[in-house]
């Protein structure tokens, strides 16, 4: 019996151009320096941002803080909710850790969960059954994750949050810590410029 051979995808592919993903020369005119930068404007991104700056600001106030800090969130989106097309029913219990001060009836939430049903379906009809606890909803809300983001959007950019859409994630830049190799200090820059680069180009 002839074995079969052995197929490692990665080794089928085609060397990625380096060359067009880690660039050299120092960033332009047009480059914005941030001290911190979120990599993609969804929930998770907009919220760390949000809360970031809140610790900031208010470390500042009372003379512990670092001084202005420019933070930044980006998107690759045209617009922030794009690319967050469903719908979901949320817990509002870290939207009430994040917005103690604002009212629930002012969360971007559409309509609170009123009852829980699971059913299995069968070809002849339905059998209803306890729902398990991960799908209890009663208490969460019914919501759009595009509207949430977009709130979202607007609360950081009222804390001085920059918000930079219609990018993509292409290169990075290369300077003598990427060259030494990874010091934990982080990511020198992201360059936006490249967009949809096909790996067999």
């Amino acid at each position: 019996m002839t074995p079969t051979p052995t197929i490692v995808p990665a080794s089928e592919q085609p060397e990625l151009p380096v060359d067009r993903f880690l660039l050299t020369e120092e960033p332009g005119e047009e480059s914005v320096p941030m001290d911190v930068l979120f990599v993609g404007g969804g929930p998770a991104g907009l919220a760390g941002a949000i809360q970031l700056a809140r610790l900031i600001r208010d470390a500042n106030l009372d003379g512990s803080g670092p001084g202005e800090v420019e933070i930044g969130v980006l998107e690759k989106s045209a617009g922030l909710g794009e690319h967050c097309l469903s719908g979901a029913v949320v817990n509002p219990g870290p939207f009430r850790a994040l917005f103690p001060d604002i009212d629930e009836d002012e969360l971007p939430f559409r309509t609170a969960v009123k009852r829980d049903g699971v059913y299995l379906l069968t070809e002849t009809g339905a059998r209803r059954f306890p729902a398990p606890g991960s799908m209890r909803n009663h208490g969460h809300y019914v919501a759009s994750i595009c509207e949430i983001v977009r709130w979202l959007g607007d609360k950081a950019e009222e804390l001085g949050v920059n918000l930079f859409t219609a990018r993509s994630r292409g290169a990075w830049w290369e300077s003598e810590r990427l060259r030494r190799g990874w010091t934990g200090m982080g990511i020198p820059a992201v360059a936006t410029c490249h967009r949809r680069i096909s790996r067999r180009a």
